[in-house]
């Protein structure tokens, strides 16, 4: 019987480390030539009580601007790693394939071998996967079926160089039964993405998350004439907002505790921040309330920021977590 390993923090390092150079690579890629990332697109504060003479609330909104007199030159210079990026991506899913193989006591490293092992183990019913698969069964199906269409036009490009990049920027791979797969720009971006945001959740390095997730099924979506699964594509936005709580406001004073009422703040933002029909608009929030000598700190990712009462209250050992004390400014 092969011995099966947990998907505990330790094993999830070794992954880290086998992916730890394509990870860097990709990242800085991704960032500087396909322009992705994952922060907010900007940040808007709010200080309760302050509206204007209509009773709408005031707001400060920062946007953050990078521009670069050599843009275009460092863009230029980057296209050329097109190819070299598909196959680092490519490595990142194959290291992925192999550690949840080797956590079902596998062993197989030619790539048909690989395949072949999952395709039993899927069929048997005995295929021991990351609880991120568990919870995601087409995200699961979607990167073995990718992995089953990219392998050899990725061996094309490693062995036999039977490649080229049209003026569009479209790879044209030509693989050993002379199939030619066309990998459009928005193609590889999606899947370089699509690897990178994958092993760093599994590798646990990022946080999973609604928006995340969202991301990560908008590239397979772009994706789905190689893998086969369907995932509809849907607009989203990402934006931060910071929340000033005046003492003023608290419903008490030791232990503090107050209730903010965030309808109207999501809708300044909805209006403020429109994604179109069908989309998704994900809020971080970072509460700052004003205590007598200190103020607290409370951290909201999207998935747990309500959608209209906030209630904060310092002795609430649920918020511990993401609760921090620090002196009044």
């Amino acid at each position: 019987m092969p011995i099966v390993r947990n998907y505990d923090p330790s094993f999830r390092q070794e992954l880290a480390e086998r992916v730890e150079y394509e990870r860097w690579l990709l990242d800085f890629f991704r960032g500087q030539f396909f322009g992705q990332g994952e922060a907010p697109n900007s940040l808007t504060t709010f200080t309760i009580g302050h509206v204007n003479d209509r009773g709408e609330l005031l707001t400060r909104r920062n946007l953050e601007f990078v521009t670069s007199i050599s843009a275009q030159h460092v863009n230029d210079a980057l296209a050329r790693f097109r190819v070299l990026a598909f196959a680092s991506a490519f490595k990142l899913q194959d290291g992925i394939a192999e550690w949840i193989l080797e956590a079902n006591g596998e062993q197989h490293w030619r790539f048909s071998e690989k395949l072949k092992r999952y395709d039993q183990l899927r069929k048997a019913g005995t295929l021991h996967e990351p609880p991120e698969f568990l919870r995601h069964p087409n995200v699961a199906r979607a990167f073995w079926e990718l992995f089953r269409k990219l392998e050899p036009p990725r061996g094309a490009v490693i062995h036999t160089g039977k490649l080229k990049i049209d003026p569009s920027g479209r790879i044209d791979i030509t693989d050993r039964n002379n199939a030619v797969l066309q990998f459009d720009v928005r193609a590889q971006a999606a899947y370089v993405r699509f690897a990178c945001l994958l092993s760093g959740i599994l590798c646990g390095d990022l946080e999973s998350s609604s928006y995340l997730e969202a991301l990560i099924e908008n590239d397979l979506a772009v994706l789905t004439p190689l893998h086969g699964v369907g995932f509809n594509a849907r607009p989203i936005r990402f934006e931060a907002v910071r929340l000033y709580v005046p003492i003023q406001f608290a419903t008490q004073r030791s232990p503090y505790a107050c209730d903010i009422d965030l309808a109207p703040i999501r809708t300044h933002m909805e209006l403020s921040s429109p994604v179109g029909a069908g989309g998704h608009l994900f809020l971080s929030f970072e509460v700052i309330a004003e205590s007598d000598d200190h103020e607290l700190v409370r951290q909201l990712p999207p998935e747990v920021v309500p959608e209209r009462r906030l209630v904060l209250r310092e002795d609430d050992p649920a918020l511990q977590p993401r609760l921090a004390i620090r002196p009044k400014a």
